[in-house]
């Protein structure tokens, strides 16, 4: 009896990035400066407001996703409960809890 070797080909169904152990997208040098800077602001006695503004003002949606996972993994705790235990629950710690959450969080 003549034996079976033919190769079986596959398709790949999904990205070959899929199948990497670490799927934590690059953030890169600006968002770890955001994610220290919004630590530096919260440091000590007091939260400076005005500096997480301007840490966090000018970002996107898509920056505002990494930072939430970046500063996690910086200093191991989650960003909207950080800026919940920061700077309280009225409308401006809300706001910055809605502003540490990327866009599909937010909704």
């Amino acid at each position: 009896m003549e034996q079976y070797s033919e190769e079986l080909n596959t398709i790949s169904l999904y990205p070959q990035e899929l199948y990497a152990e670490d799927l934590t997208p690059e953030c890169g040098e600006e968002i770890d400066n955001i994610c220290e800077e919004i630590h530096k602001a919260c440091k000590g006695w007091g939260t400076s407001e005005k500096r997480l503004i301007e840490a966090i003002g000018n970002t996107t949606e898509y920056d505002r996703k990494l930072l939430s996972l970046q500063f996690e993994k910086t200093f191991g705790k989650d960003l909207k409960k950080y800026m919940k235990s920061e700077c309280g629950n009225n409308g401006f710690g809300q706001a910055l809890q809605y502003l540490s959450l990327g866009p599909v969080e937010t909704e």
